[in-house]
């Protein structure tokens, strides 16, 4: 049965770094254009997103993403995995998403709810996603990943080699 309290959780915008995810649209969104995700990544990230905070065991993300099925852990290890390099987050850094060794994720990153825009009613600052690229070998989520700052760049002087 469907309440309007599912409905709006369902109804939510969320914004985090250079991040933009629409729960109803299923769009993760960035400066560059839509974020593509398959269904499952989007789950684990909407529902990490929505428990912000708190620690979500691996048997209770596996039931939300997966309740009709029998899922290995390392079928969440490899989605999660994937959610990690489309936001430039790795288990060094710890920008959005941190692993609890034997338990599970917790959401870490600074998360604003957002109005969604509902139609008719025109949105300041709205993002249009453009058109993607024909394909190419470079992954596409690295144009949305914000460097660390605390990295440097190194200039190159031409013909140094290097």
């Amino acid at each position: 049965m469907h309440t309007g309290t599912d409905d709006a959780r369902r109804d939510r915008v969320y914004e985090f770094g250079p991040f933009h995810l629409n729960s109803r649209r299923r769009l993760l969104e960035c400066a560059s254009g839509v974020v593509p995700l398959t269904a499952k990544v989007f789950d684990i990230l909407l529902y990490l997103l929505q428990e912000r905070g708190r620690l979500v065991s691996k048997e209770e993300l596996l039931a939300h993403v997966w309740p009709d099925a029998v899922v290995e852990e390392g079928n969440l290890a490899r989605h999660i995995s994937t959610l990690r390099k489309v936001l430039g987050d790795d288990r060094e850094t710890h920008r959005y998403i941190v692993t609890v060794s034997g338990q599970g994720y917790r959401f870490v990153g600074e998360v604003r709810e957002v109005a969604p825009t509902r139609p008719g009613i025109r949105a300041t600052a709205r993002r249009v996603p453009r058109l993607l690229p024909p394909r190419s070998r470079q992954p596409m989520w690295r144009s949305c990943t914000v460097p660390d700052p605390g990295s440097r760049l190194a200039a190159v002087e031409p013909g140094s080699g290097s």
